[in-house]
């Protein structure tokens, strides 16, 4: 009878053993698993003097030194449950926040497996310690979630490729959504915590030689290298744990002369510079160390593709590269959608149709300033003779009405035009003799087409030569002629009517794709030339079969003022 006792038990024993191996670890679980004297069974704890040591009375004190030097609230708590259980062989450790089963009334905790700590510390201590910092670090940053993430754009990612992660029968709680990416994120951080409560620990104790020695920081190096070959399960690339080639790295960079000096200080936050440097902890991974990784890594390292082409995106949309972001922001969405990164996909898909507002403009209208400089050379007939007559110049200012257009050649405009200063020119036998004097203001109405002889379309803009041509309608004001033949210089009754002539330019052109913004979107600088006629309703002149008019050569200079309007898009 006592051999069916012994065996029932052992039969017991075992299956409980083998559900606390099983267990997912979570609150409820770790207080169902303890004895009414409130200590773990069926293990024997014989490190938890040791571990709650370095954890309460070492390095929690360091922290709350260290926030109060730089003026910044301490830890709320001064101490955390540490307790050794089967359910963390998985791991190795883990942090836990339990607000409905504290254990003497502190929600957290530390759950580490023995086994695992008394095979890492045999082979060195800073491996033991490095582990528990490490899971303090994430208690300090506040981590309290699940140790799965439930990464639902990853499931979509392998249900396209006929491929299933997440298991059936997992527990819904086990599931928080959070990116893989935004856990090894936290996993990181926890790295970097460890390798400051360590740092901390051996500054302050450099003067003792053999805290100095076992703490030294190439020490801390080795402390992955050493994991990993008791633990090499530990080291592989899962959906919860960077794998340990990458943490070595980004500890190294943590470490690095510059980088370390802000950490130590609170200059800069532990979590911002892990962000930073996520991401080339992918990239030193050889092509073959990412195909053994599996498919997280795979994944993640293409998604470093399409985050560097989308900055390159980014970085030309401010530049108002416009062409250019475009082309970069395809390719990195191509890569989102492929690898089924939604949020990522959203944000650049909203940033190409920014540019498609922009991009898809063919043609607009817009009212621009006008304004420049005329030379004057008069042309004068009486009878059949030419008279003489002195050269002018005007300056003048308007403003031009345009149809423009980014891709096509031909365009449309009218220019509006005042003489600033009034037209007089004389006509004389001899430079030192004045016979008549012509003095007017007028008014100029000038529609012409615009050609686009050679056309330059770059990134945000378009340059071209451009070609125009059209008639120009003068009405003239304020005229006064004066005839010095007549004794005292009279003024007749001269008047002079509108007239037709041509005008004709040839210019450069700078239309920028921005539809809103700075009026130096948008200019023309041009060479002008015409001729210009002048009628008269005089009888004395016409008597004298005169003719009058002008040939002008000049340059203006126009700038887009108000915003574009009548829009045409593809």
């Amino acid at each position: 009878m006592k051999k069916i006792y012994g065996l029932i038990a052992i039969i017991l024993i075992t299956n409980f053993s083998a559900f606390c191996q099983n267990t997912k670890c979570e609150c409820e679980d770790v207080l169902n698993n303890r004895n009414p004297d409130k200590s773990f069974f069926p293990l024997k704890d014989a490190t938890k003097e040791k571990i709650d040591k370095w954890v309460n009375k070492i390095f929690l004190p360091i922290y709350n030194e260290a926030l109060r030097a730089r003026g910044l609230p301490q830890f709320i708590r001064l101490e955390v449950n540490v307790f050794s259980v089967n359910c963390v062989s998985g791991y190795g450790a883990l942090a836990k926040k339990c607000e409905k089963e504290k254990i003497n009334g502190n929600p957290l905790m530390i759950l580490y497996d023995e086994q695992f700590i008394n095979k890492i510390d045999l082979k060195n201590e800073l491996n033991t310690l490095f582990v528990l910092a490490h899971e303090l670090g994430h208690i300090v940053s506040d981590h309290y979630h699940s140790t799965l993430p439930y990464d639902e754009s990853y499931d979509n990612y392998l249900k396209k490729l006929n491929k299933s992660y997440y298991r059936e029968e997992q527990d819904n709680r086990d599931k928080k959504k959070m990116t893989i990416s935004e856990k090894h994120l936290e996993e990181l951080t926890a790295d970097g915590f460890a390798i400051w409560f360590l740092r901390k620990f051996y500054e302050k104790n450099q003067s003792n030689k053999a805290i100095a020695r076992q703490f030294d920081p190439k020490n801390l190096l080795q402390i992955f290298p050493s994991i990993e070959e008791l633990e090499p399960a530990k080291c592989k690339e899962s959906d919860s744990h960077p794998g340990c080639k990458r943490r070595q790295y980004f500890i190294s960079k943590l470490m690095a002369s510059g980088n370390w000096e802000q950490v130590m200080n609170f200059k800069k936050n532990i979590r911002s510079f892990a962000s930073e440097y996520i991401d080339s902890t992918y990239t030193i991974l050889s092509k073959k160390e990412i195909e053994q990784m599996g498919q997280i890594a795979k994944r993640a390292r293409e998604k470093i593709t399409g985050d560097s082409l989308k900055r390159i995106g980014e970085h030309f949309l401010n530049k108002e590269q416009y062409l250019k972001a475009d082309s970069y922001f395809k390719q990195s969405i191509a890569i989102y959608s492929n690898l089924v990164y939604p949020e990522d996909s959203a944000d650049v898909a909203q940033k190409l149709e920014e540019l498609k507002q922009i991009l898809s403009v063919r043609s607009f209208s817009r009212l621009s300033l006008l304004g420049g400089l005329d030379f004057i050379k008069p042309h004068l007939v009486s009878g059949n003779e030419s008279v003489n007559a002195t050269n002018a110049g005007i300056g003048f200012a308007g403003l031009r009405l345009g149809r423009y257009s980014y891709t096509r050649k031909l365009g449309y405009e009218i220019d509006f035009k005042y003489a600033l200063q009034t037209l007089q020119f004389d006509t004389y036998k001899d430079e030192a003799s004045a016979i008549e004097r012509f003095n007017s203001s007028s008014i100029y109405i000038q529609p012409r087409i615009a050609f686009k002889l050679i056309s330059d379309v770059r990134d945000n803009n378009t340059r071209g030569l451009i070609l125009s041509v059209g008639p120009s309608l003068m009405y003239p004001l304020n005229f006064k002629y004066q005839n010095f033949s007549v004794g005292g210089g009279n003024t007749l009754g001269v008047t002079m009517k509108p007239s037709a002539g041509i005008n004709f330019g040839l210019g450069y052109e700078y239309l920028h794709r921005k539809l809103t913004g700075s009026t130096w979107n948008h200019w023309r600088v041009s060479l002008n030339g015409g001729y210009q006629p002048l009628k008269f309703e005089s009888e004395q002149l016409v008597n004298q079969n005169y003719s009058a008019g002008f040939w002008l050569l000049g340059l203006d200079f126009t700038l887009g003022i108000l915003p574009k309007f009548l829009i045409k898009k593809e």
